[in-house]
């Protein structure tokens, strides 16, 4: 008998996001028969990466979002709305105290998002019907595609991840994400990538508080010979690292800012910052790194494959990672860090924490001021001994935690197993 996975994704494999997905999707399908990848969104290239031989990509939504004008979108938005019963009732609940113009078009998306969803999972069905086979419906998002495979009407059963954006309410204009309470009604299983993330949901919707469940996410623990071991003697030159979008969440301006303010205070160590990633933040942090001091130097990579980024862990020596940003899931950014034995300075927000504490690296309030930093910098930078301690806890709690060859083969088991209590009852 087969087993059929059908996964909804963002744009993934197109494009450049949901990098995570790349090494996951390989252990999902050693575990499953054929995977149907289904991206739900507007995707600027059409550019694929590989994937695994026995997956294919359903672009049906694809097609039609990315085609159609700002004005067809909006009308087809309104069209679906005005035919749709639980937009109507949604509407009811969040009048008059949650609307604003923001709140309507949020809805307005994940309405259409669910019927886009619907009738491509119903296709999929229809030209899948052998009656030998077993399917499982896997979000990697929680939004309106999950609630659309969830109304699908083809009795296979839905389980979706929630990260971030999609998870904490706060996030999001008059703390509200659309349809959340029919989404997580429908859904068999939401797994958090974090505690944090499942006693958040647990303490808002306690009543469906057996379905949520912890699934992290991991990285490939590289082996010892990958590692550079430079920490023996204090380094003449002190490397730090980040790996982000550069955007306001991200705050990688305050990470300039705070360098260029330590290196200021003690000229005569030097110190060279590598960030990788862009956004619309970049030129702006041009213009910081061009006024950096003598004594620090800067080099901002921009985006590249998550596997060059691995790679560069690999050959370079760096002695610190750090992470300032305003809200996070659990940021496998840091994961990738720590595995190559680099402690992490975070701010503690989101499920962090899990991942950083003051054994294995250096947490800072959300709202930290400029000197709390200058002190973590102080001692992550200068004590090399304790730098040394806090690299060996860091890989350890990966390993423990974070390992891709534990933590993706266990929720492909998980997965099959919900299929097949699905099909018990």
């Amino acid at each position: 008998m087969k087993d059929n996975l059908i996964l909804l994704t963002s744009t993934f494999p197109f494009g450049t996001g949901e990098t995570f997905l790349e090494t996951e999707l390989t252990y999902l399908a050693q575990g499953f028969s054929s995977i149907i990848i289904l991206p739900t969104k507007k995707t600027l290239t059409q550019n694929s990466r590989p994937i695994p031989k026995n997956c294919t990509v359903d672009s049906s939504i694809i097609s039609q979002v990315n085609s159609e004008s700002s004005l067809r979108r909006v009308i087809s938005k309104l069209f679906v709305a005005l035919k749709s019963s639980f937009f109507y009732q949604e509407l009811a609940e969040i009048f008059p105290t949650r609307i604003n113009k923001e709140v309507i078009d949020n809805l307005l998306t994940y309405s259409r998002d669910a019927a886009l969803s619907r009738k491509a999972i119903q296709e999929i069905r229809k030209n899948n019907s052998a009656d030998n086979e077993k399917w499982i419906i896997y979000s990697y998002w929680c939004n309106g595609a999950t609630l659309g495979a969830t109304i699908a009407g083809t009795d296979i059963p839905v389980i979706s991840r929630t990260h971030r954006g999609d998870l904490y309410e706060e996030l999001h204009s008059k703390n509200y994400i659309p349809l959340r309470e029919k989404t997580i009604a429908n859904i068999e299983v939401l797994y958090s990538i974090s505690k944090n993330g499942v006693q958040y949901l647990s303490n808002r919707y306690s009543k469906y508080q057996s379905k949520f469940q912890l699934s992290r996410l991991g990285i490939p623990i590289p082996d010892e010979n990958e590692m550079q071991h430079n920490e023996k003697k204090i380094p003449q030159t002190l490397t730090l690292a980040s790996c982000s979008s550069i955007n306001k969440n991200k705050r990688v301006d305050r990470i300039a800012l705070s360098l260029k303010k330590f290196a200021s205070k003690h000229p005569k160590i030097n110190l060279y910052w590598n960030h990788f990633g862009s956004g619309p933040g970049l030129n702006n942090l041009k213009k910081l790194t061009a006024d950096f001091p003598p004594n620090l130097s800067a080099s901002l990579h921009g985006h590249i494959d998550n596997q060059e980024l691995l790679d560069w862990y690999s050959k370079n020596p760096v002695h610190i990672f750090i992470n300032l940003s305003k809200s996070e899931g659990i940021p496998v950014s840091i994961m990738e860090a720590n595995s190559y034995r680099i402690p992490a300075i975070a701010t503690n927000v989101g499920g962090t924490s899990e991942l950083v504490n003051t054994e294995s690296g250096w947490l800072l309030n959300r709202d930290f001021n400029s000197s709390e930093i200058q002190a973590t910098l102080e001692e992550a930078l200068l004590k090399h001994s304790i730098r040394i301690q806090k690299a060996d806890k860091a890989y350890k709690t990966c390993l423990s935690h974070f390992d891709s060859g534990k933590n993706y083969p266990d929720f492909t088991k998980k997965l099959k197993e919900v299929m097949l209590e699905h099909d018990a009852h």
